[in-house]
Parts: C-alpha cells; structure tokens; sequence
C-alpha cells in the first residue's frame, strides 16, 4: 500500500471478513483506532485503509456490513445486499445456524471508525436508534451538524451524555469539532422511543441505521 503522503510502499494484512469468536484482538483494535492502519515508514504519517469487509460476532448478535466511506451514496444498494446475505445464510444455510439469527442486530455502516461507534454505543448498553434520535436533535440545535457531505460519530459515551465528533466531510483525515450531548437528551429520547419510532421508523430497524439516510 503507498502512503498517500510520501509514497513509500508498505504491506500489511488487510480482513476482507472478521469472526470475532475467532480473533478478538481485533475487536480492541478496532475500539483502539489501530484497525487496518499503519504509519508510514518515511514520513510517518498515519492512514487509515477502508476496504469492504463483513464483520460478524455472533457471541454478541452482531453482523455489521462495512461498506467505504466514499460509497455513502451507494447506501440502498448495500443495505439490500446485506439483506441479502443474511437471508442467504440462514434462510439457505444449515439449520444449526438458525439459533445464531436469534436477536441478531444487522447493520450496514461506512468506514471503520463507523464500525467502531456501532461498537461503543452497544457496549454502553444503548440502542443505536436512539442515539441516531439524539443527533437529529442535534441538528436542531446547531443546523450545522447537518450539513450536506458532513459526519458525526459518538466516541465515546460519558454517563448520560455523548461525546460527538464532527466531520466536514467524508474525506477528512480528522474531526473538524467534538461536542458532548447534555444529559437531559439521552434521558429525554429514552422517554420518547414511542413516538420517535413511529415519526423515524427508518432508525428502529435493520440496516443502515443512521441519520445519513435522512439527509
């Protein structure tokens, strides 16, 4: 792979598919932002490689479709293809994989940091729904955040409150801005899963999850 930067070519590993039974480590590397990148061995630059690649943990019910960032609006395509292949693998497949599909939570999502904000938000216990209710929020808030090309990943959750990164577009190296939710709107979208469901029905199910698909 070249350093966009430099040019200097280096090799490394790149998953086309993850069992997360099987190689745990790289859940953590993914939570520790050390997922398909590497830094350069001349000017030291640090890149992050986004390829397609299916990332399945069936300990935790979870079957995520990572699909390039750049392919964003490509998103109906990939959701029906993801569909697809869950449909494939356990409507065609053994019989001993039916149990897996049992409270399976399936995803489409773009680029690995994107993976990872699935990642964090579920072990903070949370519904990744909800969540996508509090950037809509958001928006309200500061119609910025809802700009056409523009991002927003939760790093981390705090107690009640979400910690937001802010990407101007699908091409940024980094986040333009971080912000944290006030508490009161986890509580507050918690509250109102009934009526949000039925005003974003889009955000409760399977798929792609997300505000992007409003936009």
């Amino acid at each position: 792979i070249p350093c966009p930067r430099c040019g200097v070519v280096a090799t490394m590993r790149i998953a086309a598919g993850v069992h997360i039974a099987r190689v745990p480590e790289v859940r953590e590397q993914i939570l520790a932002n050390r997922f398909h990148r590497f830094t350069c061995a001349g000017c030291r630059e640090s890149t992050q490689i986004e390829t397609e690649l299916v990332y399945t943990d069936f300990p935790r019910r979870h079957w995520i479709h990572v699909a390039p960032p750049d392919e964003l609006g490509r998103w109906r395509d990939h959701e029906a293809r993801l569909a697809h292949d869950v449909a494939r693998a356990f409507d065609l497949g053994s019989p001993l994989a039916h149990p897996l599909a049992e409270g399976l939570r399936v995803r489409l999502v773009f680029g690995i940091v994107a993976l990872r904000e699935k990642l964090v938000i579920w072990d903070a216990g949370l519904d990744d729904g909800l969540v996508e209710c509090v950037k809509v929020r958001a928006f309200a808030s500061d119609p910025e955040l809802a700009a056409p090309g523009s991002g927003r990943v939760v790093e981390e959750v705090a107690g009640d409150s979400l910690r937001l990164a802010w990407f101007a577009s699908a091409g940024d190296r980094g986040p333009v801005r971080r912000f944290a939710t006030p508490p009161v709107w986890l509580a507050d979208t918690d509250h109102d899963r009934a009526s949000l469901a039925a005003r974003f029905p889009e955000l409760f199910g399977s798929g792609f999850v997300s505000v992007a698909r409003l936009l």
